[in-house]
C-alpha cells in the first residue's frame, strides 16, 4: 500500500492549521517534514506567496472569500467594507500569482449586519474546515478537483489602512 502524505504550512496555534492536520489525519493521510515526501500541502493561513520549488508540490490553501473576489490578505475587512451580505471561503490549488490558483472548494457564509472580522473569520474557519474534509475525501480516492477561476470576476485588494474600523466606520483601527 502506497502511503499518503501531506507537509503542513502554518503555526499550529491556529484553529485552522490544527483542525486542517486532524482532518488530514482522519482522512488517512500521513504528516511529513519534508516536501519530498509529500503527496500534497495544507497551508490553511498562507500569508506569504509560494516559491516555484514549493508549488511543485501541489498546495491546497485557504482564502476566506470567494475567490476570484477580494484577493489579497484582508478580503474579509474588503468584504465587509462593501456591504456584502454574503462573501465565503475558497480552498485553492497554489498557483505562481497571488490567490489565483484554481479553486477546489468553495462555500458561501453570511455576513452579520454589524459584524466585526475575527467574527466573520471564525465562522468562515467552520465553513472552510467542513469543505476540506470533502476535498480530502476526494484527494485520497485520487480525485483533485480543479476549476480555473473567472479571471474577469477577479479583484485584488491592497492591505487594509489601519485607520479605518471596518464595521462601523471610526478611525480609530479598531477591528
Amino acid at each position: 500500500m502506497v502511503e499518503r502524505t501531506f507537509l503542513l504550512y502554518g503555526d499550529r496555534g491556529e484553529r485552522i492549521v490544527s483542525g486542517a492536520a486532524a482532518l488530514a489525519a482522519d482522512a488517512g493521510f500521513v504528516e511529513v517534514s519534508d516536501r519530498a515526501q509529500a503527496n500534497f500541502a495544507l497551508a490553511p493561513l498562507l500569508q506569504r506567496k509560494l516559491s516555484d520549488e514549493e508549488i511543485a508540490t501541489p498546495t491546497l490553501v485557504f482564502h476566506p472569500s470567494l475567490l476570484p473576489r477580494h484577493r489579497g490578505r484582508d478580503a474579509i475587512r474588503w468584504a465587509l467594507a462593501s456591504g456584502a451580505r454574503y462573501s465565503g471561503v475558497t480552498w485553492f490549488w497554489a498557483d505562481s500569482d497571488y490567490d489565483a490558483g484554481d479553486v477546489c472548494e468553495q462555500g458561501v457564509v453570511e455576513i452579520i449586519p454589524g459584524e466585526r472580522p475575527r467574527g466573520f473569520y471564525e465562522r468562515a474557519i467552520d465553513e472552510g474546515l467542513r469543505l476540506l474534509a470533502f476535498a480530502l475525501g476526494d484527494i485520497a480516492r485520487g480525485i483533485q478537483r480543479r476549476r480555473p477561476q473567472r479571471l474577469a470576476a477577479a479583484t485584488f485588494e491592497p492591505r487594509w489602512p489601519s485607520t479605518v474600523d471596518t464595521t462601523i466606520g471610526r478611525a480609530d483601527g479598531a477591528a
